[in-house]
């Protein structure tokens, strides 16, 4: 299972050359998270993902609630911070 406590090795191109040398290996793990946002005065616990265009994608783990994007633009989004605690340690966020 992939997950913050268990990195995996990736692959690295020629995209970042200041950065990161060309074509070596990286590790990465998957502890994006979960964070509480605030959009149109109301607050929302959702998964976020980077798009491009200045933009998130906002999403559920529940399927009864669709996705939205949201520009980063906007007056009225902000990300209040990470969820790091629900009645125990999220150590299941994947």
């Amino acid at each position: 299972m992939i997950s913050a406590d268990n990195p995996i090795p990736v692959e690295i191109g020629c995209s970042l050359p200041s950065t990161i040398k060309d074509f070596v290996t990286g590790v990465m793990n998957t502890s994006y998270g979960v964070y509480v946002i605030a959009l149109d005065d109301a607050l929302y616990v959702k998964r976020l993902q980077i798009l491009p265009g200045k933009k998130l994608k906002v999403k559920s783990d529940n399927l009864n609630y669709d996705p939205f994007e949201v520009s980063l633009e906007t007056d009225n989004f902000h990300i209040v911070g990470k969820v790091i605690w629900a009645g125990g340690l999220l150590e299941c966020i994947k």
